[in-house]
């Protein structure tokens, strides 16, 4: 399977332009598709990104709640709405619309974060933040285990 994986600091250009990293367009291409979505995310200000086939997961995740929910119609009606489609242009680059950049506070670069089957972007200095949390956080849970 190829995943997304690693950083990549990349500039935004006036118009709202940014150059998708080789790599993840090496993994789109290999799994068949050009195209990828980009949504904001639920849980963080960052952009989630994927290639489209990644559509199908995530509706098979809301196919597997409750069919009257409310867990399944936050979900639907926080991500479906706002999915957006993208083919990166001859020079590997995206227009990323204002409500993402204003979701993800994104001004002159965007952190591309390699997450598995997914990625995310951010704004650089909020990942970094985010980052060291998370280790502090798998610090911590390692050092519980090992005190068990």
């Amino acid at each position: 399977m190829d995943w997304f994986h690693s950083t990549y600091i990349n500039k935004i250009d006036r118009k709202g332009r940014v150059s998708v990293p080789a790599d993840f367009r090496a993994v789109l291409a290999r799994r068949g598709s050009g195209r990828l979505v980009l949504y904001p995310s639920v849980y963080f200000a960052a952009v989630d990104g994927a290639p489209d086939d990644y559509l199908d997961d995530i509706n098979r995740r809301i196919e597997a709640l409750p069919p009257s929910s409310q867990e399944r119609d936050d979900l639907i009606d926080s991500i479906m709405p706002v999915i957006q489609t993208f083919v990166c242009d001859s020079e590997g680059r995206v227009v990323l619309p204002e409500g993402l950049i204003a979701h993800a506070g994104l001004s002159e670069s965007a952190a591309f974060v390699g997450r598995g089957p997914s990625f995310q972007i951010w704004e650089p200095e909020a990942f970094r933040q985010r980052e060291a949390e998370a280790r502090a956080r798998t610090r911590n849970l390692r050092a519980a285990a090992g005190a068990r």
